[in-house]
């Protein structure tokens, strides 16, 4: 699925991230399940299906609330803030991208703290008014 998503070919990539999700799902590997699904979402937003990227994240944080903050918390939560970042709903973007980047400075995850402090600034941006929101590339 990543070298098919890092070619440029998103539907080809999230077709290969679900049938892994089926596999991980079969063999009962919860957290490649988790990972696939977050896969799903980043191809759902690359062919500008940021409505049903929200949806895939919002079921996938539903399903990890009582487990301890990990990586795949943090994509999560920072995946769902660009999300709605990208459907102008900046209120919840807000909320989302706050608690990734809380959650990575927490857990010492440096990439994704970063990753969250430019979605920050890109919606610190976009509230602004000065420029429209720019599409994420992650």
């Amino acid at each position: 699925g990543k070298l098919l998503y890092d070619a440029g070919q998103f539907e080809q990539a999230l077709t290969s991230w679900q049938q892994a999700e089926q596999e991980y799902t079969r063999a009962g590997d919860s957290v490649n399940v988790i990972r696939s699904r977050i896969n799903q979402a980043q191809a759902q937003k690359a062919l500008g299906f940021y409505l049903r990227a929200v949806e895939t994240l919002k079921e996938l944080q539903q399903r990890v609330p009582e487990q301890p903050p990990s990586l795949e918390k943090v994509q999560i939560l920072r995946s769902l803030g660009e999300s709605y970042l990208a459907t102008g709903d900046l209120k919840q973007a807000r909320t989302f991208l706050q608690a990734a980047l809380e959650t990575a400075i927490a857990q010492n995850y440096a990439a994704e703290s970063g990753a969250a402090y430019l979605s920050l600034g890109l919606l610190d941006r976009a509230e602004a008014n000065r420029f429209p929101v720019p599409e994420l590339a992650v």
